[in-house]
């Protein structure tokens, strides 16, 4: 019996993702702080170019397992897809 995979499409791209949960860093004089980014549960991560979205999305996928859920009923302005309509 030969099984056939089944590819899982994503259904956000991780910039969606990132974009959603996570908003940059700023300082005391509420300058961008490059490279770090903050989630919505606190969170503080880097995001290098060296590492693009992988280090944001491994937090996501391991705080927030349920994020394409909670991305599908959010609204299309807070997620940046147009799967709402």
């Amino acid at each position: 019996m030969v099984l056939a995979r089944h590819s899982r499409h994503a259904t956000f791209t991780p910039a969606q993702v990132s974009g959603f949960y996570f908003r940059p860093c700023r300082d005391e004089y509420d300058e961008v702080i490059l490279e770090y980014y903050r989630c919505r549960c606190g969170t503080v991560r880097k995001q290098t170019r060296r590492n693009g979205y992988s280090n944001l999305m491994q937090h996501v996928r391991r705080e927030h397992p349920d994020y394409e859920a909670v991305m599908l009923n959010a609204s299309t302005a807070e997620t940046g897809s147009m799967l709402n309509y």
